[in-house]
C-alpha cells in the first residue's frame, strides 16, 4: 500500500507548489523525507513559478532480499505543456533520488527551453473562445 505525504505548500514565489512523496514497501523517515526536500529545492529551486506540482513515488520492491531495488520516478506537472517524468533505480536509495532529482532538473531546462523557443516562433498559445472572431447577430425584419 502506498503511504502518502504531502508537505511544503508554502507559497513559492506567485504560485503554491505541491510536492507530493509516496513510499511503497517501507515507510517514510523524517531524514529521507528532508532529503527529498532538500534535493528538489536546489535542483528545481528558481523555475517554480512555471510548475504546479512535483510528485515523487520512493519504493522497494524487493524488500529485505537487496539488490538494484530502489526506485524513485519523479513526475513535475507543468503549466501548459506535457509533465516531465523521469526515473531512477539504485541500490542505495538516496543516490536514486540524487539521480533522479537531478534527471528531472535537466529535462525540466530541456522542456522550458522548447517552450520559450515555440513562443518566440509561433506566439502564445491563446484559449479558443466564443468571443474571438466576429459575432453574428440575427438581424430584425425590416417590416417590424
Amino acid at each position: 500500500m502506498w503511504s502518502s505525504l504531502l508537505f511544503d505548500k508554502a507559497k513559492q514565489t506567485e504560485k503554491d507548489m505541491q510536492v507530493d512523496i509516496k513510499t511503497l514497501g517501507f515507510p517514510i523517515t523524517d531524514a529521507l523525507r528532508e532529503h527529498v526536500r532538500r534535493r528538489l529545492g536546489h535542483v528545481l529551486g528558481g523555475r517554480d513559478e512555471s510548475m504546479r506540482r512535483v510528485m515523487v513515488w520512493l519504493s522497494d520492491f524487493n524488500g529485505l532480499r537487496g539488490g538494484e531495488d530502489k526506485c524513485c520516478h519523479i513526475q513535475i506537472a507543468l503549466f501548459g505543456v506535457p509533465d516531465v517524468i523521469v526515473k531512477d533505480t539504485d541500490p542505495d536509495l538516496y543516490i536514486a533520488i540524487d539521480r533522479g532529482v537531478a534527471r528531472a532538473g535537466r529535462a525540466l531546462s530541456r522542456r522550458l527551453a522548447r517552450q520559450r523557443i515555440r513562443r518566440r516562433l509561433f506566439g502564445p498559445r491563446r484559449a479558443q473562445s466564443n468571443s474571438d472572431g466576429p459575432r453574428f447577430e440575427p438581424s430584425s425584419s425590416p417590416g417590424s
